[in-house]
């Protein structure tokens, strides 16, 4: 059995299996790969999700260069349901998820003489929201009460109809909660493709943070590093297995997972040589005082998955302050779109009553204008097989149009749910040269269309594409600053995502 058989073995496996695993140990620290495990049995597309998850890292890793090097931003938002929690136990492990993604904590000198050039600044920051998905101000941690004393590692707390609080929009914001769960287990989280309405991390408010009832020997912030880093598709470090797979070429083959304070070096001799242990990585089970490292192969992964599943987070407002959106629509979204017609949504404008909602077909000068008293309208009567430009303004005084909406009324590919992770285009935004990775319900020529809002199209090429040369890319540096649509064409139907040009 191959490594990476022997991964996908696991995570099809039981729970009880991994109880039985976590037992002899007598720690259930991490509850994240049990949960997958659960998800799977419950949504086997899932499944398809993380083999497409793998498919895409694979072909970043190799255009990695491409991507310049800047720090991304993660609006996050801490969802608190302990009493015990204070703001400043919430600050306290904002802070050192940032000194720990960003090779920023002093205990970087514990790491080995042999691992040293491994080490990896992920470049990834974390910042409390700013904006609710409501527009409203807020400080990034929300309050919540239950009489509840155990939440156990179900997503229960993620689930309003267990009694737990839905997270906000996961598209945009990654939702921490805070809670006692119970059993010994100090945390878990999901894995990218995983649904919506229970994508998260979930710590155990005695791991969570640096002060307050954070407690050693998990007082250091680092239970959360670890499940972010899950939520960011980092596996456990031996792979879950004697041996097992962790998909990082740099991370050495361990047997197993290492416990407490290791106070001596470990080997292992999983490839037939004995090789040192890494068990000082985020991605072991060891006290929060003798993890310290992330490796570069890691990071190539959660960068990965920050220009693919997650790439939403790229272009979130959550950190804007709510003032900033002041009169002007933002978050245009086109949904159940059908051949002669779509439902236009955006963010409501606290205070607004009418909304005007201009729209014209691509490449005409006149608009049509239409009012909504609602921040949602189906627009119909659509011509077949024709490009649409949507703008819309709101009735406060200070009003100016939304950044303008291309749509298509051609076919779609299936359902949106069945689109997920068909088509990715990274980096995005874009400079020279744009990437375009595409799932495997694409096989055979498609044609590839660059257009902008005017319905001018500026590229156009055909590309034979499968699984086994899932990308091609393609030369933007001749496109001016702006915001393009992207339309992959493929047997009359067709996919359209937006393209930013810097």
């Amino acid at each position: 059995m191959t490594k990476h058989q022997l991964t996908i073995f696991l995570l099809l496996c039981p729970p009880f299996f991994f109880a039985t695993l976590f037992a002899q140990h007598n720690e259930n620290q991490c509850y994240a790969h049990i949960g997958l495990s659960e998800q799977l049995a419950a949504n086997p597309r899932l499944k398809s999700q993380l083999e497409a998850n793998e498919r895409f890292i694979a072909d970043f890793s190799s255009h990695a260069h491409l991507r310049e090097s800047k720090t991304v931003v993660i609006p996050t938002v801490v969802h608190v349901v302990s009493a015990s929690v204070t703001d400043a136990q919430v600050l306290s492990q904002i802070e050192a998820l940032n000194r720990d993604f960003n090779k920023l904590n002093t205990d970087m000198s514990r790491v080995p003489s042999e691992f040293k050039t491994l080490t990896a600044d992920c470049e990834i920051k974390f910042q409390l929201a700013a904006r609710t998905p409501n527009n409203t101000a807020t400080n990034g941690i929300v309050r919540h009460t239950s009489s509840r004393t155990q939440w156990g590692g179900s997503d229960d707390i993620k689930k309003p109809s267990k009694g737990g609080f839905a997270p906000w929009n996961t598209s945009k914001y990654l939702n921490i909660y805070v809670c006692a769960i119970g059993n010994g287990v100090l945390g878990y989280a999901s894995f990218p493709g995983t649904p919506a309405e229970v994508d998260g991390v979930v710590i155990d408010h005695t791991a969570f943070g640096t002060t307050g009832s954070a407690r050693r020997p998990f007082n250091l912030g680092r239970t959360c590093a670890h499940e972010v880093a899950h939520w960011l598709n980092l596996y456990h470090i031996w792979g879950d297995a004697a041996c097992g797979d962790d998909h990082c070429s740099d991370t050495p083959t361990q047997k197993e997972a290492h416990y407490g304070d290791p106070s001596v070096a470990t080997y292992s001799t999983c490839n037939g040589t004995q090789t040192r242990d890494m068990s000082m990585n985020f991605m072991d089970y060891v006290n929060d005082a003798s993890m310290v490292m992330f490796t570069t192969g890691q990071k190539v992964r959660m960068q990965a998955m920050l220009n693919g599943v997650r790439a939403s987070l790229l272009t979130s407002d959550g950190c804007l302050p709510a003032t900033e959106m002041g009169c002007k629509i933002k978050g245009l979204n086109i949904s159940e779109l059908k051949t002669t017609a779509a439902t236009l949504s955006w963010t409501a404008i606290s205070g607004t009553k009418t909304y005007t909602i201009d729209i014209r077909k691509t490449g005409a000068t006149d608009w049509t204008s239409i009012s909504s008293n609602n921040s949602t309208i189906t627009l119909t009567d659509l011509a077949v097989k024709e490009f649409y430009t949507v703008r819309i303004k709101s009735d406060c005084p200070t009003a100016e149009y939304s950044e303008l909406l291309t749509f298509s009324t051609r076919p779609l590919v299936k359902t949106l749910a069945q689109q997920a992770g068909t088509f990715q285009i990274y980096p995005n935004p874009v400079n020279d040269e744009a990437n375009f990775f595409f799932d495997g319900q694409f096989e055979g020529k498609i044609a590839l269309q660059i257009i902008d809002a005017r319905g001018l199209v500026h590229l156009q090429t055909t590309k034979t594409v499968g699984k086994e040369n899932p990308s091609v890319s393609v030369d933007t540096s001749t496109l001016a600053v702006g915001v393009y649509i992207v339309t992959v064409e493929q047997n009359g139907e067709i996919i359209s995502k937006k393209l930013i040009k810097n």
